[in-house]
């Protein structure tokens, strides 16, 4: 996978949200190699431009050549969840995590998480929504049309018309919508963040001073429960819950809690 490795060329989407120069030298300094400087660059932009998921994945692949692994996992989990139609991105992620190994803490896999996996996370609100008005107002036509059809045969004695497949597809359909929509919504208020340095333990309590519970591997993705000073509660999807020091998460989707 080659085109990993090369940064991303999008001039036009990139100069309507942030400078254009900055984000050249920085295509310069990784291009020559200067990768420590090419990150100082993109960290930078990306504090003025936190939402702009080009420069997230630049500066993602700018750490993965660092090293930094963790990081580089964080940044393009935050890309894909501000644009889940990133292709590049996406097959960087599968990438990396394909190349650091089958880290994995034993979980059983929740119908939520199978659903956010598999589906959510591949759709926007906006894709949701428009789906959902579709379904509505192809639900709402067809029925009105169902409505004046019947109430015209009962005036004639006719035998009133059956329901239309149509209709059945397209209420199925609006009904399906809206539970992505609840669910997508459920997934925004559940903040979540990645660990992004290695042999990081989860403690029973929020300090140093508590037991150990179970070790998180660097790119673990997890869910953050509540924050009490610097330590978060985290949960693995599926998994235990624990406390962990929030230096050691970056947030990647839903609510910022720090």
């Amino acid at each position: 996978m080659r085109y990993l490795f090369f940064i991303l060329f999008i001039y036009s989407t990139v100069a309507n949200s942030s400078p254009l120069e900055p984000f050249s030298k920085g295509i310069q300094f990784y291009n020559s190699k200067n990768y420590a400087q090419a990150k100082e660059t993109f960290l930078e932009l990306n504090e003025q431009y936190p939402n702009n998921s080009h420069l997230l994945y630049n500066l993602a692949l700018t750490e993965y050549r660092l090293g930094e692994v963790g990081r580089a996992i964080a940044h393009l989990r935050r890309a894909l969840s501000l644009e889940p139609t990133l292709v590049a991105g996406e097959e960087a992620l599968k990438h990396i995590q394909k190349n650091i190994g089958n880290q994995r803490l034993p979980y059983q896999t929740s119908f939520q998480e199978s659903l956010r996996s598999n589906i959510l996370i591949y759709l926007s609100f906006s894709s949701i929504l428009l789906f959902l008005l579709i379904f509505f107002l192809g639900t709402g036509w067809i029925f009105l049309n169902y409505v004046t059809k019947r109430t015209e045969n009962l005036k004639l004695g006719k035998t009133p018309p059956r329901p239309s497949l149509s209709l059945l597809i397209f209420g199925l359909g609006f009904l399906l919508s809206l539970s992505l929509l609840f669910f997508k919504h459920q997934d925004f208020k559940s903040p979540r963040a990645t660990v992004v340095t290695s042999g990081v333990s989860a403690m029973s309590g929020p300090g140093e001073d508590y037991g150990a519970l179970f070790d998180l591997f660097e790119g673990a993705g997890v869910i953050v429960q509540q924050l009490k000073g610097d330590w978060a509660q985290v949960t693995y999807p599926g998994g235990g819950t624990g406390w962990v020091k929030t230096n050691t998460l970056i947030h990647t989707s839903g609510k910022n809690l720090w």
